[in-house]
């Protein structure tokens, strides 16, 4: 069987002294090998345009917005049957906006993002796709300014809200917001201290509180770091709605809606040690601790 490739590319570029314009275009293609029952392929296209300009001395907006199209085969990427001879086509656009603004003591940022994307999935070509829709929006505002010549921190502010539309997973959108301050120090020479805390506000699983302290000290070349705190994950649609708005689920996996958040305490240790002559010496120890994992599991049901 004769296989091909085609690749091609264009970028463009456009600058005055206070603004500058780019464009570009990618797009990758190729047939594959026979498959059982299709063939190998893929088709991967993607586009997009940046915008910065400074309208004041001391103020700059930056624009981006970019889209990507593809459809590839994607026999057994999520099941093992004989009978999948699945492919997949997926369309995403988004756009970024941020505007800077320098004040006499700090900086002042604000950042703005909309992503709409479409995945359709054919297990079968006669079969009906899956077929989801999401969409997510997301602004962050934060200041950063010094505290002194030695110390600085940066405070801020996030909202998200995410959406799904699916023919598998059902309808849902879910709202989420954080606080946050950074901290940084430099307490003795070459010691640098990074202390932060942020309190996120999720629908589904409420308010959680985010410590987290970073610590590196660097004398020469022997560095010492170590950093503790907490972390966690929510569950994404998937893992709470896979194959949940069916009424008969034979095979594959099913969410669970009632999924909690998995939260952690990590605790990491190190050394790294370079020599003039180049080569390295690491160690790392590491802890962690934690509850609620989210995983696939077996059950009766599926």
């Amino acid at each position: 069987m004769n296989m091909h490739l085609f690749n091609g590319e264009l970028y463009g570029r456009i600058a005055t002294s206070k603004s500058v314009f780019t464009a570009g275009f990618q797009s990758n293609n190729a047939n594959g090998p026979q498959l059982r029952g299709t063939d190998g392929f893929f088709h991967l296209h993607n586009t997009n345009v940046a915008f910065a300009t400074q309208i004041r001395k001391n103020w700059i907006i930056r624009f981006r917005a970019a889209a990507d199209w593809r459809s590839f085969n994607a026999q057994n990427f999520f099941t093992a049957f004989s009978s999948d001879t699945a492919r997949e086509k997926v369309n995403s656009w988004w756009n970024h906006f941020r505007m800077e603004i320098k004040t006499r003591k700090g900086i002042l940022q604000l950042d703005a993002g909309y992503k709409q994307l479409r995945d359709q999935y054919w297990f079968r070509p006669a079969s009906i796709p899956n077929d989801n829709r999401t969409n997510l929006f997301t602004t962050q505002v934060y200041y950063h300014s010094g505290l002194g010549k030695k110390s600085d921190y940066t405070s801020g502010i996030q909202l998200m809200r995410k959406a799904i539309r699916s023919n598998d997973r059902g309808n849902h959108r879910l709202w989420h917001g954080a606080v946050y301050t950074i901290f940084h120090q430099e307490p003795l020479k070459n010691l640098h201290l990074h202390e932060s805390i942020r309190l996120d506000w999720d629908e589904n699983y409420g308010a959680i509180l985010v410590p987290q302290i970073n610590l590196a000290w660097s004398p020469s070349k022997l560095s010492v770091r170590f950093s503790a705190g907490r972390s966690f994950r929510d569950a994404d649609f998937t893992e709470r709605y896979n194959n949940y708005n069916k009424a008969l689920v034979t095979s594959g996996s099913i969410g669970n809606p009632a999924l909690q958040a998995e939260q952690s305490w990590n605790m990491e240790a190190g050394m790294d040690y370079r020599s003039k002559d180049g080569w390295q010496l690491r160690t790392t120890i590491f802890r962690r601790w934690h509850r609620d994992l989210i995983d696939w599991t077996p059950t009766s049901l599926c």
